[in-house]
């Protein structure tokens, strides 16, 4: 039996268009539809969906709980090989790495977009999606969790991140590399990510379909000559968690320092990451007795949904947000 790759379209550059093809930056969707950017699909069985059409700037949690529920859907098919999924760039990174925590199933889901509008001179999304189609076709992508694929590059959903406003080569996996790369019809993985994922994680849509929105979880970011007053705000807001992207290796300035202990002290769940890249592992021991949580290899972006997560799942339990921090 031929089976089939699902695309769904959520919106983003690759569905858009400018005015003149030399125009990188000022473009709008003007009513282009995903199945409308591949000229061939070769051997390859595609049904195009589309769940929504937004920048990605305005993804929220009520997109992402369609995107997830839908995804599993068809990969529970048996003539179904694995799902594309079309994105922004924006916060690609962000909805990859939930879906690789929540989705239940060891089928391909590749995640694609484009840098370039559709006509402009150089335009990527064409490639990309039929690069991300042969990936979710291939038996090679299977039980990876969630892949990234832009730019002849796959990355793991977890260790991928969006690295410069406008280079088609935006998505990267600094530190750790890609897993694998695809040329022409030939796909090869070089690694993989051992982290728990998909049908390995413990997260499910279960935790979300209750919930309107993800608990107020910000990421604050340190300066010199920092005050606490953007934690003070977030406590008074109602903050179930903060992570804090210290300067560095995940360091905490003095204010900010006296106002998380605060924050500790009424239950809100403190993670340390850092505005720099690179882990974020247990330092001084002062930082461990007040609770805060080390991130990590995850970016304070990525740091932030697997805290909302774990509130969601285990509501403002330490003990748990720090087994999960250990964990994924």
């Amino acid at each position: 039996m031929k089976k089939k790759v699902i695309v769904f379209s959520t919106g983003g550059t690759i569905l858009s268009s400018a005015a003149n093809p030399t125009e990188l930056t000022n473009y709008t969707n003007r009513g282009t539809k995903i199945s409308d950017i591949l000229s061939l699909n070769g051997d390859a069985d595609v049904e195009y969906r589309e769940l929504y059409s937004i920048p990605s700037s305005q993804v929220g949690l009520p997109h992402w709980k369609t995107m997830i529920s839908e995804t599993e859907k068809v990969l529970s098919k048996d003539d179904v090989a694995g799902a594309v999924i079309t994105h922004g760039t924006d916060t690609l990174e962000e909805s990859a790495f939930l879906m690789n925590l929540i989705v239940k199933s060891d089928k391909p889901i590749v995640f694609t977009g484009a840098m370039r509008p559709n006509g402009a001179l150089g335009s990527d999304g064409e490639l990309n999606l039929n690069n991300s189609i042969k990936a979710a076709m291939s038996p090679l992508s299977q039980n990876r969790g969630v892949l990234v694929c832009f730019n002849g590059k796959i990355g793991d959903a977890r260790l991928i991140t969006k690295t410069h406003t406008l280079d088609p080569s935006t998505f990267q996996a600094p530190e750790y590399g890609f897993c694998g790369f695809i040329i022409n019809d030939y796909i090869e993985f070089l690694s993989r990510c051992d982290k728990p994922h998909t049908k390995s994680s413990e997260f499910e849509l279960n935790d979300l379909n209750r919930l309107d929105s993800l608990s107020y979880v910000p990421v604050i970011t340190s300066y010199p000559e920092e005050t606490s007053d953007f934690i003070d705000a977030a406590l008074m807001r109602g903050a179930k968690g903060i992570v804090y992207a210290g300067m560095g290796h995940g360091n905490v300035t003095p204010a900010a320092e006296k106002a998380l202990s605060e924050c500790r002290k009424r239950g809100v769940i403190v993670v340390r990451a850092s505005r720099t890249g690179g882990p974020v592992l247990p330092s001084k021991e002062k930082w461990m007795q007040m609770g805060f949580i080390p991130s990590g290899s995850l970016s304070a972006n990525k740091a932030r949904l697997l805290l909302a997560l774990s509130i969601a799942k285990h509501g403002q339990s330490q003990s748990e947000a720090e087994r999960i921090f250990r964990t994924y």
